[in-house]
């Protein structure tokens, strides 16, 4: 049975890839020149990494 420690962070590991609709809101920012194209990309930087590393983390928590 897993604790409710580790369940907190299995759930919020859980929920770091939800970038897309981020990245949807910044392309429609960037296409209304609200944010420019540094700021841009590094949100897409960002949204790749949590995405990748969200398995990486999930497979170590659970194993605990």
């Amino acid at each position: 049975m897993i604790d409710s420690r580790l369940n907190r962070w299995v759930i919020g590991v859980g929920m770091l890839p939800r970038g897309e609709v981020g990245l949807i809101f910044a392309g429609v920012e960037l296409a209304n020149h609200v944010i420019n194209t540094p700021v841009y990309g590094a949100l897409v930087i960002v949204v790749l990494l949590t995405t990748m590393a969200t398995p990486l983390l999930l497979e170590m928590l659970l194993k605990a």
